[in-house]
């Protein structure tokens, strides 16, 4: 249970805390916390994973002024129980790397919101929110963001640790509810890639990461392939096909 009359940080200086009985999930909290933003900047972080709290300190001192629209710092991909780095992490690599292209799958292959600094003032101007879903709702914020920054920063100061764990998060939820959510998030984030022509290997290929799952909750793999077809643009249907089989 939450304490809630004793919440950390709840009487410390140039913090409010927003305390949200309603549940409802994390797009319907970060939304209310966009409603209540003062600064210049926001950044965001998962109940469950940590920030490297003095790299974090020197990049929020030093982007103070900045005038671009979003900052992409840094995280790794940490084993929650050994604390060991895992070097495959794609964002990563690819922030490291610093290329153009690189640069591109920051703004359109990475869909957590964590790990940057958004402009407040960009937010507003495009009226960018989080899905209110039980999963996924942070796809499209993080889509919406890669496509709308006209400037933006890449810096590989690493200050977030993104902690996996074996189970136990929402990203493990295989809930038919839950599912149903990631499965509509995903045809959204396919059709806006599709009509603002970004390229098309940033979308999800729906028969690959939803024809087995839909069969664990109990839809039949013709019924999967009915649903995945009729919410597939035309054009990439064989394609897509092609790759899951």
């Amino acid at each position: 249970l939450v304490d809630f009359e004793n919440f950390p940080g709840v009487n410390r200086e140039h913090v409010e805390i927003i305390l949200n009985k309603k549940g409802r999930g994390a797009g319907y909290c970060r939304n209310i916390g966009l409603d209540k933003v003062k600064g210049v900047w926001v950044t965001f972080a998962d109940a469950d994973d940590v920030f490297e709290t003095d790299a974090l300190n020197k990049c929020m001192n030093r982007y103070m002024t900045e005038k671009k629209d979003v900052v992409y710092l840094n995280a790794e991909l940490v084993d929650a129980q050994t604390m060991e780095s895992k070097p495959d992490f794609p964002y990563t690599i690819h922030i490291n790397s610093g290329g153009v292209l690189d640069q591109e799958w920051i703004r359109y292959g990475f869909t957590n919101p964590w790990a940057k600094f958004v402009k407040n003032s960009f937010i507003k101007t495009y009226n960018i929110r989080f899905d209110e879903t039980i999963a996924g709702n942070d796809v499209m914020f993080s889509l919406l963001c890669g496509y709308y920054a006209q400037d933006i920063v890449v810096d590989t100061t690493v200050i977030y640790y993104w902690l996996l764990r074996r189970s136990g998060n929402i990203t493990s939820n295989i809930s038919k509810e839950a599912i149903m959510d990631k499965f509509d998030v995903a045809v959204r984030k396919n059709c806006f890639i599709y009509s603002k022509n970004i390229k098309s290997c940033y979308r999800v290929n729906l028969y690959k990461a939803f024809m087995r799952t839909f069969h664990m909750i109990g839809m039949s793999y013709f019924k999967a392939f009915f649903v995945i077809t009729k919410k597939t643009t035309p054009r990439y249907v064989l394609a897509d096909l092609c790759l899951f089989i």
